[in-house]
């Protein structure tokens, strides 16, 4: 009994070890980055509201972004800016509408389009516009 005590003692240990070397090399660090930088870039978003609108979506690599104005190109009028981060495939950011508000948005990315919930915190309720994107 004594020796079977000893080897289930030897076998828990060993477990443990194993518990201990696998939390050790998986930070996330590594799969995080791949997350992020599938956001990462320019992106043409319809958000479909009434009337549904087109804009510029810039994502960078140190978790800001920005929207130009509805309907202008890459070198248009600034519209709003914000910063991201990304979680287990899932974009969350926050931003603010200079003159109107703050509010925020929650993206994945599913066959290459961008679906996002843009959230508008100046209205009451908080409105909820759903938008899709397409990487450029």
């Amino acid at each position: 009994m004594t020796k079977m005590c000893s080897g289930f003692g030897s076998a828990v240990a060993m477990l443990a070890l194993a518990g201990l070397v696998g939390t050790g090399c998986e930070d996330g660090g590594a799969d995080q980055a791949d997350e992020k930088a599938a956001f990462v870039g320019t992106w043409l978003v319809t958000k479909h509201d009434d009337p549904p609108t087109t804009s510029y979506y810039v994502f960078n690599q140190d978790g800001s972004f920005y929207k130009m104005r509805a309907g202008e190109g890459l070198n248009g009028d600034l519209h709003l800016s914000g910063t991201f981060s990304v979680d287990s495939g899932a974009l969350k950011g926050n931003f603010t509408n200079p003159g109107v508000g703050t509010g925020e948005i929650v993206a994945t990315i599913k066959n290459g389009i961008m679906e996002m919930d843009f959230i508008e915190h100046w209205h009451t309720p908080y409105k909820h516009v759903p938008c899709t994107g397409v990487k450029q």
